[in-house]
């Protein structure tokens, strides 16, 4: 349980904190957020927490709980970034849908060693919103 709760501090103090800091526009916080994103997945050269998730899913509700989590506050940074423009229900659709295309393009990562997906998927995130 401790490396879930390590995995999901760092990804949130280096990666989701970008989302609520007000100091820049919200075109450089989802750029910030998902350009560290691509680079933290490219560095892992995976995602433990889909992993894991896929492992747990249904044998162990704690750490499914936990990885829910996970997911969730990842779908609601990007959600927050995108709700003054998009409203909130159309927000959590995109931010649910970005997030889904991240882990597929990192499985896509892992198995073939591409990371062309993950890129262009990281730049249509960032082409959500425009300045």
């Amino acid at each position: 349980m401790n490396i879930i709760q390590r995995v999901a501090n760092v990804f949130r103090d280096e990666i989701l904190c970008h989302a609520y800091d007000e100091i820049h526009s919200k075109c450089v916080r989802l750029n910030l957020l998902m350009t560290k994103t691509e680079n933290y997945m490219l560095m892992k050269r995976g995602c433990f927490m889909a992993h894991l998730g896929l492992e747990t899913a249904f044998c162990n509700e704690k750490l499914s709980h936990k990885i829910q989590q996970f997911f969730t506050e990842w779908t609601s940074a990007i959600a927050h970034i995108l709700q003054d423009q998009y409203g909130a229900k159309k927000s959590m659709q995109l931010a649910k849908d970005t997030v889904s295309k991240v882990e597929g393009a990192v499985v896509f990562l892992t198995i073939c060693n591409d990371q062309g997906p993950l890129e262009r998927i990281t730049a249509e995130a960032i082409g959500l919103l425009k300045d």
